[in-house]
């Protein structure tokens, strides 16, 4: 299986030479992108499509109607790194990008970025780095993971973005990050609750990762938009 990373050209040759940029899920919360801002980054949403029934513990009485509940992880402290499991044009537009580098041995591209990741003081080290497919699901069904599991709300993605097959790297700063709020799951008003300004408490950062080239497994792919472009221009 190869990877796939889409990008602006003139970021290519960092990255063949080993620049890996983490950038933190409070970054993909706040990013003005239709395809690839998420507010809902870090988080898990239930909200039954026929809504939901409340009960006070201490009375006993009910309430029924549009609540969503929210399994969250801090999302200043989870880095992630981004790339698909396919090759398709499409994603050109989607990410803004002119230029895919294709990765032909991802499993010796994790290895690399691990050993990097291990040698951070501030990594969450019982974590480690983590990779694998995004999990894509739908806030109107029943989840078909472990929704407890902050390692899995870290890969949680809304299904309208299943079409981009996305495949991730991250990793944990400090031994705060993947941890779900200890006050237990936030129950909101669906209609009420405003995930872009919530979104907005959330502070940006990155880390670029240093892992020497990376030019005997990775390569730019002819077919990327770029190469075109040169071959028309020749």
């Amino acid at each position: 299986m190869a990877l796939y990373k889409y990008l602006p050209s003139q970021h290519a040759n960092a990255f063949l030479r080993g620049e890996i940029l983490f950038k933190n899920l409070s970054y993909f919360k706040r990013l003005d992108c239709k395809n690839r801002g998420d507010v809902t980054e870090g988080i898990h949403r239930d909200r039954p499509e026929g809504g939901a029934t409340l009960e006070n513990l201490s009375t006993g009485n009910t309430i029924h109607g549009d609540f969503t509940s929210l399994n969250e992880i801090d999302s200043d402290l989870v880095f992630v790194f981004c790339t698909s499991e396919i090759f398709d044009k499409v994603l050109f537009h989607d990410f803004k990008a002119d230029c895919c580098i294709e990765i032909y041995n991802p499993e010796e591209l994790a290895k690399r970025i691990r050993r990097k990741v291990m040698s951070l003081v501030s990594t969450n080290k019982s974590i480690g780095l983590l990779c694998g497919p995004a999990i894509y699901y739908d806030p109107g069904k029943g989840a078909e993971f472990d929704v407890k599991d902050p390692t899995k709300i870290a890969f949680a993605k809304n299904i309208s973005y299943a079409d981009q097959k996305e495949f991730r790297f991250a990793f944990g700063k400090g031994k705060k990050s993947f941890c779900i709020d200890p006050l237990g799951v936030k129950i909101v008003i669906s209609k009420l609750y405003d995930f872009q300004e919530e979104a907005k408490s959330g502070t940006v950062a990155e880390k670029k990762l240093l892992i020497g080239s990376i030019k005997d497994i990775a390569r730019i792919h002819p077919e990327s938009l770029c190469v075109s472009n040169l071959k028309n221009v020749g």
